[in-house]
């Protein structure tokens, strides 16, 4: 026997020297957090959100970093193209200056407090992200990105009539009969007002305010009002079904007067026993006209006779009936008879008088896994156009194809050949059309192939809004034959594959973008114009009359039709001179041909600003092979810069040196002024490019630029509103020209 003895009771001691250290970031509540609210309801009360932040002195040490920070940026959700703030939020990290939130052992428990305010938000789901932006501090004043954390912050936004139950989706219980009942399943139910519910058999609710109004033969309804937590009960009276089987369905339909909501109630039932029949699900593969799925097999296990039920896509061998434990195989029929696509059922065994049930999945694939559309407009740089080719890995592929690309402003077109063989390596091999159908595609390399010298405003008199219309290139068609060859002998093996007409546009697919119609621009936000500024929006649709909308300040100010002729890709030149400093504009493309799947519109947004120092446009060509126009309004600077040309020689033993040449370059700097922080994405783009120009507002000619390497530096993450500088060679005309504005 043994005596032990306790000095004092056991506790946690709450000093922070006592605690662990903290590895990991942790929130209370935790991300994500929900938030949902009624149209024309108060805005929630303030939430406190508690982080304990990671102890990163103790996982990372001060050897490599001296001091770590912590600073804060809110992804709040995008409306109308522009992100508006769902909620303010306060506390140390948020309010902290400089180098941000400064991290020791004793301050990583930090509150943030949400002040929402989302009243101007319609009905839907909208997502806002905290990100905390850790730091470690190197040097005095260098500072290393070590990581973000995000917190994600959701709101439901429902109209004033709806009725919604949190969180989505079926109620499900499992019940062994005869066993005891399981525990209630709760549901959070959102509604402004009275509502009733019914409520198929064996089933109970209760909580909140919900008081019994009927139950006639189990059917039972409710009814209550306001937002509350419902809570679903089994009934011992599903005890008495007849044949219950796995799976006994009923529904709750939750009742307002404008809406009806209803929810699945699943009830899994079991029975005692010890018959069983696995796995509880199989999957196919069959690659059309190359690989068949083979056998698989499933074991039925007990004492008793069977017999088994299956979809007709499936073939079974051997007898579908039996007795006792036994293994049979099952795979699916030639896929000859099979389109591509999903196949989904359940191999029904009935065993001992019992039901038991195999989820069936079949994957017939095409051998060529396009990644294109072959009837709409694809683009070049989209990776989600890859193609997959399946096949056997003695087999290659041949390739035989014909590319036919549009000139700008021009009906004509030239037809290049591409054909190549691609071998495969573990059943597959890929190929990016895309990308082949890009370097066949031609460059704009001349403002004049698209008549362009100068922005004019054709507007006048009285009327100061103009437009003008440049036409670009259309969609580059591509033609090609797949093989497949022997690898050994290059015969043939199988049958063809041929497609005619695959359309190709320039760049990556923009989100405004519909198979026939969209705005060919890949950034969506908002662009800086002043009083002096012309852009140019890029507009595909390859049917019907173009209409363009101009909206200010969300009132309809003017309604154009852009004559585009035969061009399924065009510019269309905008004016700002009419409007004032302040004002939004809205360019809204309409589509006149609405299909099913399509949106009606698209629209590109235009901030009107003050204007700067200067004024002067630049343009470039874009990803999408187009033109792009950003007006400058900061300084700019001219600069030559001469190097001589040395040739050396020889005479008598000495070296002489005589200047033979003189190179000369001319740079050219430019400052953006203010401009919005989004724009910096237009930026980047300018600086990507291959090619660009000044263009004036008067006849003269363009000063065509080349790009330089450039660094663009956002000095104030908090900013709104920011500027660069961008720098450029100039190609010129002569050796002695003089380039000045």
């Amino acid at each position: 026997m043994y005596n032990i003895s306790l000095s004092a009771a056991q506790a946690f001691n709450n000093n922070p020297a006592s605690k662990p250290p903290q590895t990991g970031w942790i929130f209370s509540p935790p991300s994500p957090y929900t938030i949902y609210s009624f149209i024309g309801n108060p805005m929630p009360p303030d939430l406190t959100i508690q982080s304990f932040i990671k102890d990163y002195i103790f996982s990372m040490g001060t050897n490599t970093y001296t001091d770590f920070y912590v600073k804060m940026s809110i992804a709040h959700p995008v409306l109308n193209g522009q992100r508006v703030p769902m909620f303010d939020i306060s506390g140390p990290i948020a309010d902290a200056t400089g180098d941000g939130y400064h991290l020791t052992q004793a301050n990583l428990d930090v509150d943030h407090i949400l002040d929402f305010d989302f009243i101007n938000f319609p009905a839907g789901y909208y997502r806002a992200q905290i990100l905390f932006l850790v730091y470690g501090k190197i040097e005095d004043f260098f500072f290393e990105f070590i990581e973000t954390v995000r917190f994600n912050v959701d709101l439901v936004r429902l109209n004033w009539g709806d009725i919604y139950i949190a969180p989505a989706g079926a109620v499900e219980m499992h019940y062994l009969l005869g066993g005891t009942l399981p525990s209630s399943v709760s549901r959070n139910l959102f509604v402004n007002g009275a509502f009733t519910v019914t409520v198929g058999d064996h089933i109970a609710l209760s909580g909140g305010n919900l008081v019994l109004v009927s139950d006639i033969d189990g059917i039972k309804t409710y009814s209550g009002s306001g937002n509350q937590t419902i809570n679903f009960t089994l009934e011992s009276s599903i005890n008495s079904l007849p044949d219950p089987g796995d799976l006994y369905e009923v529904q709750a339909l939750f009742n307002v007067p404008t809406m009806i909501l209803a929810v699945d109630v699943k009830i899994h039932l079991y029975e005692a026993g010890n018959n069983r029949v696995f796995p509880e699900s199989l999957r196919f593969t069959s690659i059309k006209g190359v690989l068949e799925a083979p056998y698989q097999s499933f074991t039925i296990e007990g004492f008793g006779a069977f017999t088994i039920t299956h979809p007709n896509w499936l073939e079974l061998e051997g007898s579908a009936s039996g007795n006792n434990t036994t293994t049979k195989n099952i795979k699916p029929i030639h896929s000859d008879n099979l389109n591509p696509g999903f196949y989904s059922g359940k191999i029904k065994v009935v065993f001992a008088s019992e039901n038991y049930f195999i989820n069936v999945l079949l994957e017939v694939v095409d051998s060529l896994q396009s990644g294109f559309s072959k009837t709409g407009i694809n683009f070049t740089k989209d990776r989600d156009g890859i193609s997959t080719i399946y096949g056997n890995n003695d087999n290659k592929v041949q390739l035989l194809m014909s590319i036919e690309s549009y000139f700008y402003n021009s009906s004509e077109s030239k037809i290049l050949p591409a054909d190549f063989t691609k071998g495969i390596f573990n059943g597959l091999s890929d190929f990016w059309l895309g990308d082949i159908a890009h370097k066949a595609m031609p460059s704009l390399k001349k403002l004049t192939d698209i008549g362009f010298r100068f922005f004019q405003n054709p507007g006048g008199g009285a009327d100061l809004f103009g437009y003008k219309v440049f036409k670009y290139y259309n969609p580059a068609k591509i033609y090609f034959l797949m093989k497949y060859l022997n690898r050994e002998t290059g015969d043939q093996v199988g049958p063809s594959k041929e497609y005619h007409d695959i359309q190709f546009l320039k760049g990556r697919k923009p989100k405004r973008f519909f198979s026939s119609f969209g705005i060919v621009d890949f950034k969506e936000s908002p662009i800086r114009v002043t009083k002096k500024s012309f852009t140019l929006l890029p507009v595909f649709r390859n049917n019907s009359m173009s209409l363009i909308e101009i909206y200010r300040n969300g009132i309809l100010y003017k309604k154009i039709y852009p004559d585009r002729g035969s061009a399924q890709l065009f510019g269309v030149q905008l004016s700002f001179a009419p409007f004032s400093q302040g004002d939004m504009i809205e360019a809204r493309v309409v589509n006149l041909t609405t299909q099913e799947d399509e949106n009606p519109n698209f629209s590109q947004y235009y901030i009107v600003f003050p204007e700067g120092k200067k004024s002067y446009h630049l343009v470039w060509e874009n990803e999408h092979g187009i033109l792009e126009a950003f007006e400058f309004t900061g300084d700019y600077e001219f600069k030559s810069e001469h190097k001589g040309v040395i040739a050396r020689s020889f005479e008598r033993y000495l070296e002489y040196t005589e200047k033979v040449a003189t190179e000369r370059t001319v740079q050219f700097s430019a400052n953006t002024g203010w401009i919005l922080k989004s724009n910096q994405e237009r930026i980047d783009s300018l600086a990507d490019a291959n090619r660009a120009w000044i263009v004036f507002t008067e006849d003269r000619e363009p000063i065509q630029l080349v790009p330089n390497d450039s660094k663009l530096t956002n000095v104030d993450s908090d900013a709104g509103t920011y500027q660069y500088d961008v720098a450029f060679t100039i190609n010129p005309t002569h050796e002695l020209e003089n380039n000045t504005f």
